[in-house]
């Protein structure tokens, strides 16, 4: 029987909160600096005005809040309307919000909304796309630390509405000993060792047949197999299940390295409990959108 898999790590609502608005009031202020000149020339005034966001492609909405804060940052008042909830699939020409406030603040926040709607329903489309290619009943989607600086916590919520489930948030909530840690304890059983009164949860990579038994005597329940075929794969999978039985102790498999919406598939179908991707947050393409102003 396979092993029941422990949840995944979420993302904090609160640590997540205070990371987009911090991150909204930096690119804020990278972009508009010490002022918008085009916009202060023009003088608008305090005029409020109404405009619809459409977007050119079909994906899936993500980054809804950060898009708001970013107006709200300039215009308390602003108001939003949108026609479907973070996680929900539109297609091209939709409207997705409609905006109304002050003409000078959707012309100063316009285009930092944008690339936080852009890039983070980018992401979330690239995670739905990667799930979906996923056989019933075989494999869960991790995210991974392959996050842009500074994005990450938005990035995994992004995921996590595209239908991944979030791994390690970082380097603080799970110890997980890879190649280089085995290189600077001089072996894997070091290494093991050094990390045993370690009071989180242990993740393993492993490369070989004896890396892996070398880490189950050792007590680790969490073994990434990173870069392996999935032919090789697969004959990993049922040494271990083996082991699994013959031990009565529950393993989970992860599945890593170089794993996209092209291959999931035949990774999923080896027996992994999960296999990750650091595709859908490092090489997801942006959502083209526009906002249309109406007066």
């Amino acid at each position: 029987m396979r092993a029941k898999s422990p949840h995944p790590f979420v993302v904090p609502a609160s640590a997540y909160r205070r990371a987009m608005l911090d991150l909204v009031r930096r690119a804020l202020a990278e972009d508009i600096g010490t002022g918008d000149v085009t916009t202060s020339a023009i003088k608008l005034g305090r005029e409020r005005v109404v405009a619809h966001l459409q977007s050119h492609e079909g994906g899936v909405l993500a980054g809804a809040d950060a898009f708001e804060a970013t107006f709200r940052q300039l215009d308390p008042r602003a108001k939003f309307f949108w026609n479907w909830p973070e996680g929900h699939e539109f297609q091209e020409s939709d409207i997705v919000v409609t905006v109304r406030g002050r003409a000078d603040a959707l012309l100063s926040g316009e285009r930092t909304a944008i690339n936080f709607l852009a890039h983070l329903s980018g992401v979330a489309t690239a995670t739905r796309r990667m799930v979906a290619r996923i056989p019933p009943r075989t494999a869960r989607l991790l995210d991974t630390r392959k996050t842009t600086p500074g994005w990450r916590l938005l990035e995994k919520r992004a995921t996590a509405l595209g239908g991944a489930f979030n791994h390690r948030l970082g380097l603080y909530d799970a110890a997980m000993i890879k190649g280089n840690h085995v290189v600077a304890c001089e072996g894997l059983t070091e290494a093991l060792h050094r990390t045993k009164r370690v009071k989180r949860l242990l993740i393993c990579e492993v490369h070989t047949y004896k890396m892996i038994t070398t880490a189950l005597d050792a007590g680790v329940t969490w073994l990434l197999l990173d870069n392996y075929t999935p032919p090789h794969l697969k004959e990993a999978v049922a040494f271990i299940r083996e082991w699994e039985h013959e031990h009565g102790r529950r393993i989970t498999i992860e599945a890593s390295g170089n794993i996209t919406a092209r291959n999931v598939a035949a990774f999923a179908r080896t027996g992994v409990n999960y296999v990750s991707s650091g595709s859908i947050t490092h090489s997801a393409p942006a959502i083209d959108f526009s906002l249309a102003w109406f007066r």
